[in-house]
């Protein structure tokens, strides 16, 4: 039995800006004309939008807690921690999304006020992602010296147990003498 293939999907029109909409109807409407498209072909074509999505490596759960919390208050409201074999991280997603079917093989499901009315949402969208994005840079900047604090408490937390450490071996040794 043979395996298929995964199909993998072709991105069409691309902006880490808001979308031109003369451009993404060009886009939309050249690829539904593409010649090697067959006939029956029955591939979903999206309108996609997608917000910040941050993955932050931590030093200690707490630095990710507190990551998670500024994220929170920020806005991302589908952050959270993820705990690796090896890494620690503090995740920042959010819940602006959009995802829309809107051709499938050659036909067009949708007219093309419905496209700009979905560019037009997208653009909203994009604004409230980049508000977000700026709280949540600030609030990190703001929470700086919590992090500064918590990094020098562990430091002076390590520093004591090895120093106790250090006197019990001692201890340890002079009672064997």
């Amino acid at each position: 039995k043979k395996e298929e293939k995964k199909k993998s999907g072709e991105w069409i029109y691309v902006s880490h800006d808001p979308a031109n909409e003369t451009e993404v109807l060009e886009s939309i409407h050249k690829a539904l004309n593409y010649e090697t498209i067959e006939e029956d072909n029955q591939d979903i074509m999206s309108f996609k939008f997608e917000p910040l999505i941050l993955h932050i490596q931590c030093i200690n759960l707490h630095h990710a807690q507190k990551m998670t919390t500024i994220s929170l208050a920020s806005g991302f409201k589908n952050s959270g921690v993820v705990l690796g074999q090896k890494k620690l991280l503090a995740v920042v997603r959010s819940t602006l999304s959009l995802q829309v079917p809107i051709a499938c093989g050659r036909k067009l499901l949708v007219n093309d006020d419905y496209i700009r009315k979905l560019i037009s949402m997208s653009h909203e969208m994009f604004e409230e992602n980049r508000i977000r994005t700026e709280r949540l840079f600030e609030n990190i900047k703001k929470s700086q010296s919590e992090f500064d604090e918590n990094d020098s408490n562990n430091k002076n937390n390590i520093e004591k147990e090895l120093k106790m450490k250090e006197k019990e071996e001692r201890k340890e040794m002079n009672k064997s003498k």
